[in-house]
C-alpha cells in the first residue's frame, strides 16, 4: 500500500479506523439539528430582545429630546431674567481685569 507523501521523504500513518456506521451517523445528524434549532431559536429570541430594547430606547430618546427642549426653554429664560437684572445692577459689566491692548 503506498502512503500519501507530504514531501522530502515523509509518510502520513493513518491512525485508528474510520467508522461508517450509518446509525450513529444518523443520529449525530440529528443531534446537530437539533442543537441548530435551539440555536436558531436562540437567535430568534435575542434579536427579538434587541428589537424591544431598540423601540424603548428610540420612546425615551425622543422623551427625552422633548423634556430636553422644555428645560433648555426654561434654562434660556432664566438666563435671560438675570442678565437684565444685572444690567439693571450694573454687574454684568463688572470692571475690567485684564486690560486690552491696542496693537499699532
Amino acid at each position: 500500500m503506498d502512503l500519501p507523501s507530504l514531501g522530502q521523504g515523509s509518510r502520513v500513518i493513518p491512525v485508528g479506523s474510520f467508522d461508517h456506521d450509518r446509525v450513529a451517523h444518523a443520529a449525530m445528524t440529528a443531534r446537530r439539528a437539533a442543537r441548530m434549532s435551539e440555536v436558531e431559536a436562540s437567535r430568534r429570541d435575542a434579536e427579538a430582545v434587541l428589537e424591544k430594547l431598540l423601540e424603548q430606547w428610540r420612546a425615551d430618546d425622543l422623551a427625552g429630546t422633548a423634556s430636553a427642549y422644555l428645560w433648555d426653554t426654561t434654562a434660556m429664560e432664566a438666563i435671560d431674567a438675570l442678565s437684565t437684572l444685572l444690567a439693571k445692577v450694573d454687574l454684568a459689566h463688572g470692571p475690567q481685569l485684564i486690560s486690552q491692548r491696542t496693537h499699532s
